[in-house]
């Protein structure tokens, strides 16, 4: 299956339950009301997040940070198993990149971060990403290292149910995407909800058309 066969027909269940982690995040990063979040989805300029981490890519290589330096990034937090809410955001990055001019694809990277380790192995993260695009890369690593990274994004996530269903949990989250300049800095915030057509004209704005 690739990611022009996917449908969100095909991915409803566990909506609730991933959203959930919206309204949480939304108040650490952005003092905006759910009504107004609903209503007009928009980036907001968020310079305080990121930082050093060390993981894993999909080839079986430690990367760092640094190894980001020089392009554009778009950072999105999630897992595997979820069943709505990450590849639901995924197909929007993979919809927008693929709205750029070639130029610009050539200076922006795809990243998917893992907040789930225990089930995301560097084999379950290139299968993942290779259903959204073939230029979209996956990073996983040790717990500590994952959240390494979790914090230094400030992203918010909790298990559910691990107790209950060690093999099928599932996790709340926050659904934010993060762009990073060539310089490492964080630019934008990304909110859920926003279409591949105003994220594809937002990242043409910041990068240059």
């Amino acid at each position: 299956m690739t990611n022009r066969t996917l449908t969100l027909a095909a991915l409803t269940a566990g909506a609730l339950v991933a959203a959930a982690g919206v309204g949480f995040a939304a108040t650490m990063l952005v003092r905006q009301s759910p009504a107004d979040t609903a209503a007009s989805p928009r980036p907001v300029f968020q310079s305080d997040l990121g930082g050093p981490f060390t993981l894993v890519n999909t080839a079986g290589e430690q990367v760092t940070e640094a190894d980001y330096l020089g392009s554009y990034t778009l950072y999105y937090f999630g897992f595997t198993f979820c069943p709505d809410i990450c590849p639901t955001e995924l197909q929007v990055i993979a919809a927008a990149y693929d709205q750029l001019p070639a130029e610009l694809q050539d200076n922006l990277r795809m990243v998917f971060v893992t907040v789930d380790p225990e089930r995301d192995s560097v084999e379950a993260m290139a299968d993942y990403v290779d259903l959204f695009h073939p230029q979209m890369e996956g990073l996983t690593g040790t717990l500590e290292q994952t959240d390494a990274a979790v914090e230094a994004f400030r992203v918010y996530y909790v298990a559910v149910n691990k107790e209950q269903d060690p093999d099928y949990y599932l996790i709340d989250h926050s659904t934010f995407t993060y762009l990073q300049g060539p310089d490492g800095n964080n630019l934008l915030v990304f909110p859920f909800g926003l279409g591949p057509d105003d994220m594809a004209g937002h990242l043409q704005d910041v990068m240059g058309s």
